[in-house]
């Protein structure tokens, strides 16, 4: 890949021009989507410590009840594409159950 592609807001950290990307990529902005979904606005990132992503709390209102949806998510944004679910992965998490 030699440009960067995607949508400000829904981009991988790890994403820039010459850089390999997977699909974790993808899992990254699927992580954006559902928070968006979940309480209508894309989260906003506070810090990234040791490796993960902190969210400011006023991001959860609405979803205090929904912890596995919010356990989701925060696997989804780990800040290593490694340590992301795959799609499978995701689909068997126990808040689809």
């Amino acid at each position: 890949m030699s440009a960067l592609c995607g949508t400000f807001g829904y981009i991988a950290p790890e994403q820039r021009p010459q850089s390999y990307i997977s699909t974790a990529v993808d899992m990254y902005s699927f992580g954006i989507l559902l928070h968006e979904m979940a309480v209508a606005y894309k989260p906003q990132f506070l810090s990234k410590k040791e490796g993960r992503l902190s969210f400011r709390e006023a991001d959860w209102r609405g979803m205090e009840k929904k912890k596995e949806l919010q356990e989701l998510i925060c696997l989804c944004l780990r800040g290593n594409p490694k340590e992301r679910p795959t799609a499978q992965e995701a689909l068997e998490h126990e808040y689809y159950l």
